[in-house]
């Protein structure tokens, strides 16, 4: 390793995880009360979805590829370890980016609630734990791992 070059340790990089989750909460609780319209959160993807002729997730969609769109435009900005936009507008984006994606997770357990997932049988019926979602393989112990720098 180059001498005076960052490395993320293991415990820096859970730390700005949860960081990050916390922050993509925050903002999607803290936007709830100007999109949600009649009791559904999702109401503003699905009103775009019809006035687009087109289904919500395509919408919300459509809102991530901008967000993608501009975060390529400032990676392509990036020369030799300088960044010309300012860090909080990188987070911003890249927040966006997971939000958006979040919102399309929830309009498809919305739509896999209510819909034949074509083998036979509703998803909340199936292997899927009852939330119409696959269910991880993983324990939570083991997603976090150990995030302590030591070697193993």
């Amino acid at each position: 390793m180059a001498e005076g070059k960052k490395v993320m340790k293991a415990k820096e990089f859970y730390e700005l995880m949860i960081k990050q989750c916390e922050m993509c909460a925050g903002m999607l609780a803290g936007k709830a009360g100007l999109y949600a319209h009649g009791g559904d959160r999702l109401s503003n993807f699905k009103d775009g979805a019809g006035f687009n002729g087109e289904v919500p997730e395509k919408t919300a969609w459509g809102m991530v590829i901008k967000h993608i769109i501009a975060l390529k435009d400032y990676i392509n900005t990036l020369n030799n370890q300088k960044a010309l936009y300012p860090k909080a507008e990188w987070i911003e984006k890249i927040t966006d980016i997971i939000n958006y994606m979040i919102i399309i997770r929830a309009l498809l357990e919305e739509r896999f609630e209510s819909i034949d997932n074509g083998y036979g049988q509703r998803n909340n019926e199936s292997e899927s734990g009852g939330n119409g979602m696959v269910q991880p393989r993983v324990e939570k112990s083991e997603i976090r791992g150990d995030v302590s720098d030591k070697p193993k």
